[in-house]
């Protein structure tokens, strides 16, 4: 059966793993936080710069009528923290529920690789690799590694937050940036 790995349990992640969830697929979320939305709680005072019908989904409105909660006023502003308690929190809940969604709190994703294959095997036209399951070295809060060896398809929604690019050119940072 196949199983999508989903790094990162904020708006994005939660989103692809409801639409994986809703197309037949295993989750598994693995988020460095020790809950959902891990980053949006470190600006959960501040008043988003868009309103709730860009910040809701199709699928999400689905999830918020079967859960039975109520439809956020698509005119308002929310706050991170009420995107979080109105939203965020409804869609893990339906995920939790589903059946279908494993949550790993904070679980760091250290490594990926693909089943047996080094970096530069089986890249291009043969094409063995491309099918290949992924392998997750994960390490918990603990310090404890696990490894996870059963991913069929692998989405990073571990966003830019607290991970800013630099401001020179291509990537390297300007004279003085560091």
């Amino acid at each position: 059966a196949a199983k999508l790995c989903v790094v990162g349990a904020g708006p994005i992640g939660l989103e692809m793993a409801v639409r994986a969830v809703r197309h037949g697929l295993a989750v598994c979320v693995v988020e460095r936080g020790a809950g959902i939305a891990a980053n949006v709680r470190e600006w959960q005072h501040v008043e988003l710069f868009s309103p709730w019908a860009l910040n809701v989904s199709a699928a999400g409105r689905e999830v918020l009528r079967e859960m039975g909660a109520p439809m956020p006023d698509e005119a308002v502003f929310p706050t991170g923290a009420a995107l979080i308690a109105e939203y965020l929190q409804v869609l893990a809940d339906f995920l939790g529920q589903s059946g279908r969604c494993e949550f790993k709190f904070g679980t760091e994703l250290v490594s990926i690789g693909r089943a047996t294959f080094l970096k530069r095997e089986h890249i291009g036209a043969n094409g063995k690799r491309k099918g290949a399951p992924f392998r997750l070295l994960l390490q918990n809060a603990a310090g404890e590694e696990e490894l996870m060896t059963d991913c069929t398809f692998l989405v990073d929604c571990s966003g830019t937050w607290n991970q800013p690019n630099w401001c020179g050119a291509g990537g390297v940072p300007a004279v003085g940036e560091r």
